[in-house]
């Protein structure tokens, strides 16, 4: 191996075979020792074939939602070659597992488990703003003054009033669970005051179980992504309870 052109392209060289993998270390060792001699006679510039690279980039597809058992078989396919591997972890709109390289970088495999929509442009802006309102306000000290500013937010854009407990919910498959949920509470008022968005409400307190609502950490962490209309009294990995603010 003398050249950059006798490398093994970026995909399969993520799982090398033995013989390549030593071949590879081989070629590296020299190119090292060399890059010695180069550097010390002056600068050095880097070299990257971005035409290669795309074409290899161009493989993947990051645009189509893709079934999560193509992440479970990465997952059985790794774990069987001695690999360890992470519990799957969704974050909303993705799921992921994580897992070291043999010099102890980690690398994510992620299927995308459905197409973004407007809404979740919509509703990025909004935390924008909140985030945004409640810095100019000075009262950023932990991140449910944004959740209540974002909740104020959407108040006045559907022309009510809330003091809580209450919390408005995205209508996103990821949420649900949250809604269903409410809607079987016969305590709880379920009601969807703007396109997009629930809004559940109480007149004592809001209580819900993450393991009985089925939601993953990372999804569970995002509960109140949509607004908040009161205060949280309690929430911690499987517990939550907003009051009256």
């Amino acid at each position: 191996m003398d050249t950059h052109d006798d490398l093994p392209s970026p995909v399969p060289a993520l799982f090398p075979a033995r013989a390549t993998r030593e071949r590879v270390d081989d070629w590296l060792t020299r190119e090292l020792a060399n890059a010695n001699e180069r550097i010390a006679r002056g600068s050095v510039m880097p070299r990257l074939d971005m035409a290669r690279f795309r074409q290899e980039l161009a493989a993947f597809d990051f645009e189509t939602p893709q079934p999560a058992e193509q992440l479970l078989a990465w997952k059985e396919m790794l774990e069987a070659k001695g690999v360890e591997v992470s519990s799957t972890t969704q974050h909303e709109v993705i799921e992921s597992i994580y897992f070291r390289d043999p010099n102890g970088y980690f690398i994510e495999i992620t299927v995308k488990l459905r197409e973004l929509q407007s809404l979740d442009a919509r509703d990025a802006a909004l935390t924008l703003q909140a985030a945004m309102n409640a810095e100019q306000a000075g009262q950023v000290r932990q991140i449910d003054t944004v959740w209540r500013e974002k909740g104020k937010l959407l108040s006045g854009q559907c022309g009510i009033e809330s003091e809580g407990p209450g919390i408005f919910v995205p209508a996103l498959a990821e949420f649900a669970s949250v809604v269903d949920a409410a809607h079987r509470n016969p305590g709880y008022r379920v009601s969807q005051p703007t396109p997009g968005y629930y809004l559940i409400e109480s007149e004592e307190v809001l209580e819900f179980n993450r393991r009985e609502l089925g939601l993953k950490p990372a999804v569970w962490y995002g509960l109140f992504t949509g607004g908040l209309c009161g205060r949280i009294d309690t929430f911690d990995k499987d517990r939550v309870r907003i009051v009256e603010q």
